[in-house]
């Protein structure tokens, strides 16, 4: 949550290499089990960090830098200390750590009777987020010239579009599968077959690839486009003084600031054409 706010902001103000290297010295006890004590870093520095995330988030709205604030300054650090006071306490280890380490014993046992049959798995969660929200960005031409977007349900694309709502039972998976791809990118990987062969059917104007996508160009509604490209741009949440600029419009032909997003072209990710295929 930190990080998806505002890296640069935040990192110069929060040290997240002492918190990275605390979570992992408090994640690994000198116990036989200690798989689920990785939860609590978590709950007493995450949950915390949370609510002290708010504070970037109201700033998106404001024109002021509650970053300067010497009390913000103070009391960012609080919620390590007492994580660390916690796990060094007495009365913890002795009547909290062995106990429960007697009930993830019995959890380990139950889990490797039903695992052959694989009706249960093991959560796990990401260890590390990116530090950019890099996104792709699809668009469509007669000419080469004239370029027209393609917006995604869930994912990011329209840059004057609100956050949108993903119902919990429901997982959006073409949009989520995007989200890897930039990540590839940034490490020189080209892209995948599946993306391609997926650029090939907006190509062919196919109803079941369009319907996972959201709204398509007007021009190309009841019809293909010739040219087919992918662009990487480099998304951000927009400022209140940055939507206050006169029109929300282009800075430069590669920066474009909306009500909700603010990206930076990065460059091409992948193109085609009906000649090609």
């Amino acid at each position: 949550m930190i990080l998806l706010l505002n890296d640069n902001v935040w990192r110069s103000l929060i040290p997240f290499e002492f918190i990275i290297s605390f979570l992992e010295y408090t994640s690994i006890p000198s116990y036989s089990i200690a798989w689920p004590f990785k939860l609590l870093p978590w709950i007493f520095i995450g949950l915390p960090y949370f609510f002290i995330s708010l504070v970037p988030l109201s700033a998106t709205f404001r024109d002021e830098n509650p970053f300067s604030w010497p009390i913000f300054i103070n009391y960012s650090t609080l919620p390590l200390k007492f994580t660390q006071f916690i796990y060094q306490h007495t009365y913890f280890q002795r009547y909290f750590l062995i106990p429960w380490n007697h009930l993830v014993e019995w959890c380990e046992y139950g889990h490797e009777l039903i695992s052959p049959i694989r009706l249960c798995g093991r959560y796990v969660k990401f260890a590390h987020m990116t530090k950019r929200r890099w996104e792709i960005i699809i668009e469509g031409s007669d000419d080469e010239l004239n370029w027209y977007e393609y917006e995604f349900k869930y994912k990011p694309s329209n840059i004057n579009k609100y956050l949108s709502i993903v119902p919990f039972c429901h997982m959006p998976n073409l949009d989520w599968r995007l989200w890897f791809l930039p990540n590839d990118a940034a490490r020189g990987i080209p892209p995948p077959n599946w993306f391609l062969v997926f650029l090939e059917r907006i190509l062919d104007h196919n109803q079941a690839v369009l319907s996972l996508l959201g709204s398509l160009p007007e021009q190309f509604r009841n019809r293909p486009p010739k040219y087919i490209r992918s662009l990487l741009y480099d998304y951000r949440f927009t400022y209140k003084c940055e939507q206050d600029t006169k029109v929300l419009v282009e800075k430069t032909p590669h920066v474009h600031i909306g009500k909700t997003w603010y990206r930076n072209l990065v460059g091409i990710y992948a193109k085609a054409n009906k000649n090609e295929k």
